[in-house]
């Protein structure tokens, strides 16, 4: 769809294209985001439902991934800090909840999510290859199941701002910064978004389990005498792989995939 897929993707490559050199290419992702909002969302601020809070949400990581990197905070004491604000983020837009179990999961998901992400300072090509393969597999998770539309159409727009800005790496062979401006608000809609899909739409949490190592995947060391677009090929197919089995649990789920 052009309103979560093309025009998105068209936004983040002209943010990247004019601002990279501003070390501010991870906007492109925020870019994305916004734009799919702005072309699917009569937007009003009440009822306050849980799609308006994690619009909210979106509107608001970036410009605190922003602050991180413009005080070049990622210590691990941040990490932890902004993972826990990513809980209680997940805590207002899925409560109440009808399986405290679940609930509780969907919580530690965007947690967990922001710790890893943001532990790949310097990695642009990493974490934008994790973002595209994360962001896609909850988009299909989220459309399998009953969730609402926005869900799935978010998340592909978050695909489409992360592969923007991965397309731009491998065009240039440049590691241009990607940031906590793109990791930050990646992995806690992300997050929220697989969360939403679980909670909301009956997607198994094997899927979503699998998903959630995507960043761990894209960590296995590539061979450093590579060539940069090598490199980064090689770590996306680690996440693509991952994401794929993800999807595969969809129509072949574990024996037991509630919690």
């Amino acid at each position: 769809a052009v309103q979560y897929g093309l025009a998105p993707f068209l936004a983040a490559l002209f943010t990247v294209m004019v601002l990279h050199r501003l070390r501010l290419g991870g906007l492109a992702l925020a870019a994305a985001f916004c734009t799919a909002v702005w072309l699917t969302v009569d937007w009003t601020l009440y009822p306050l439902t849980p799609l308006r809070k994690l619009i909210l949400i979106g509107l608001v990581t970036p410009p605190l991934g922003l602050l991180v990197d413009f005080m070049a905070r990622e210590s691990l004491a941040w990490r932890i800090a902004l993972a826990a604000l990513a809980a209680a983020a997940s805590i207002w837009v899925h409560e109440p909840a009808p399986d405290p179990a679940s609930l509780a999961a969907a919580v530690i998901l965007p947690a967990w999510l922001v710790m890893s992400l943001l532990a790949m300072n310097g990695a642009p090509g990493r974490s934008s290859g994790a973002i595209v393969a994360l962001a896609g597999g909850t988009a299909v998770c989220a459309a399998y199941g009953e969730a609402p539309v926005h869900f799935s159409g978010y998340a592909a727009s978050l695909a489409s701002g992360a592969g923007a800005f991965l397309l731009w790496l491998l065009g240039t062979n440049r590691k241009w910064s990607a940031g906590a401006v793109m990791r930050l608000p990646a992995a806690t809609l992300t997050g929220l978004l697989l969360g939403g899909a679980v909670l909301q739409g009956g997607t198994p949490w094997s899927a979503a389990l699998l998903l959630a190592l995507v960043p761990l995947a894209a960590r296995i060391p590539a061979p450093q005498h590579w060539a940069l677009r090598s490199q980064v090929a090689l770590v996306c197919l680690y996440t693509l792989a991952i994401a794929a089995a993800a999807v595969y649990t969809l129509w072949r789920p574990w024996p037991e995939t509630a919690l």
